[in-house]
């Protein structure tokens, strides 16, 4: 019997420590947003707006043939840019450095014949 009881008070202090932890409260993780534009007739240069940290962006990708070169973001008169465009797959290109300035984490291209593409822009934010 004497043995238990330094067990017990052992098993009431740590009860009694752990019952001042609190739950820890849910933290929302951030959704990836991904603006698409559907699928048009190649023309350079590629231009559009986009969402970003910094608001809606406007973007101008150079290229030529079915292969782009760097794209540049604009936000008022400041000038994102360049970032260049590497190719993952046969017909698929894109990029990545943005996320530092504009919370984009990257850019999709896919061109789906030799005058038609798919851009994508993968943000968090």
């Amino acid at each position: 019997m004497k043995r238990l009881f330094p067990i017990a008070l052992l098993l009431v202090g740590a009860f009694i420590a752990m019952s001042s932890f609190s739950v820890l409260p849910v933290v929302k993780t951030k959704t990836v947003k991904a603006a698409v534009k559907p699928t048009e007739n190649l023309s350079w240069p590629i231009t559009g707006t986009t969402g970003s940290s910094q608001g809606t962006v406007s973007y101008s990708i150079s290229g030529s043939g079915t292969t782009p070169s760097y794209i540049l973001f604009y936000a008022g008169s400041t000038i994102y840019g360049p970032y260049t465009w590497s190719q993952s797959t046969s017909g698929e290109w894109t990029t990545s450095g943005m996320y530092a300035a504009l919370n984009i984490r990257g850019a999709r291209l896919n061109f789906t014949s030799s005058s038609t593409y798919n851009l994508e822009f993968i943000s968090i934010y």
